[in-house]
């Protein structure tokens, strides 16, 4: 909606005068995908030059800013819209119960639904969906009202790796929508890690067997980042940290002085003024006093 509001104004005409343009023409004037163009000339076609449009708030259209990029690679997009509710900046998809950590950590997480949003499946999820609704984002491709069907939570799955740098199993059993997931990822090329589980559990029957037929054991939480990188929420808190204790600094400090003002723990700061010291940006002089490097 956004590119189409850029070029009614670069060429000074409304939507209805752009409404007639020649397919062609829309395609060199619009970085929209080619699948985007062939609805917009279906549509054309069957409701004519003067269509009645009811485009909800919430719906997220290719071609806006937001639109995630990563779906117009899909071979055969499975949607031509989504719905949303909240906002953040980048995706991250844990389980139920992962949900529930990540928010407890003032986390932003994204669930991919498989229901519309005004629609809580299983119900006794509704409260977990409302808050994750309030602090991350939820997102369908189905419209208010539209029927549920069992083949829109398998089809989830994929909308879900689609949106994934990689794909975590924490538990499942043998026969889990999670393993779907892990199917899609490995024909989309995204990496799958595993959390090994009891090998006597039958909820980790599934996600064992993931790790016997290839998939990564993640053991730290460090190993994970250090192969997709930290985030966009992660590093900006990481800029957040490191702007307060180049403020607590100041002019020079030792470190008892450091740990008092920024009223962290010893075992916190070590790390933090060792990269920094690291990266030059500071000097550790005897007593354990630090400062900036002048010009």
């Amino acid at each position: 909606m956004a590119d189409l509001r850029r070029l009614c104004c670069e060429q000074a005409i409304g939507p209805d005068q752009l409404w007639g343009w020649p397919i062609e023409r829309l395609g060199q004037a619009l970085a929209w995908p080619a699948h985007c163009l062939r609805d917009v000339e279906r549509y054309r076609f069957e409701h004519g030059a003067a269509p009645k449009l009811d485009v909800p708030a919430c719906a997220l259209l290719p071609g806006d800013p937001d639109w995630p990029r990563c779906l117009d690679d899909l071979h055969s997009p499975p949607f031509r819209a989504l719905r949303r509710r909240g906002s953040i900046a980048a995706p991250a998809h844990p389980c139920p119960h992962g949900h529930r950590g990540c928010l407890a950590r003032n986390g932003a997480p994204i669930a991919v639904l498989g229901t519309p949003l005004d629609r809580v499946y299983p119900a006794h999820h509704r409260s977990l969906q409302q808050q994750v609704g309030r602090q991350g984002l939820l997102i369908s491709p189905s419209r208010s009202g539209c029927r549920v069907r069992p083949g829109h939570f398998a089809a989830r799955n994929r909308w879900l790796v689609a949106f994934s740098q990689a794909l975590v199993v924490v538990e499942c059993p043998q026969r889990s929508g999670a393993l779907i997931s892990a199917r899609w990822a490995s024909r989309m090329q995204c990496p799958v890690w595993v959390v090994p589980g009891d090998a006597r559990r039958w909820s980790c029957r599934g996600s064992n067997a993931l790790l016997r037929d290839g998939a990564t054991a993640l053991i730290h939480p460090e190993d994970l980042l250090a192969s997709i990188g930290e985030g966009p929420l992660r590093s900006e808190e990481s800029r957040g940290k490191h702007q307060r204790l180049m403020e607590a600094i100041g002019s020079g400090a030792t470190f008892d002085q450091l740990v008092l003002r920024l009223q962290c723990s010893p075992a916190e700061l070590a790390p933090q003024l060792l990269a920094l010291e690291c990266r030059r940006e500071l000097l550790c002089e005897s007593g354990l006093h630090w400062r900036k490097p002048r010009p």
